[in-house]
């Protein structure tokens, strides 16, 4: 990875926290996306799939949130 000079420390952190941010949101999405899919291709009824695929990312939004908050304090 190339080395980046930053101009002080709370810019350097500040860097690191948005890494940080991006990659929870980028796991976040794909844990989003591999449930659906997997629910989608599930042998259940379409309303069960619906609730399940609902509750799902009800939960993921709640831990997005969560740690972008964690990530900001």
């Amino acid at each position: 990875m190339s080395e980046r000079m930053y101009y002080s420390r709370d810019a350097e952190i500040r860097a690191q926290r948005q890494k940080l941010i991006t990659v929870l949101l980028a796991v976040a999405l794909s844990l989003s996306v591999g449930t659906i899919v997997t629910l989608l291709l599930a042998p259940r009824k379409g309303e069960d799939i619906r609730r399940m695929v609902g509750e799902q990312l009800n939960e993921v939004a709640e831990s997005v949130k969560e740690r972008v908050q964690d990530a900001r304090g």
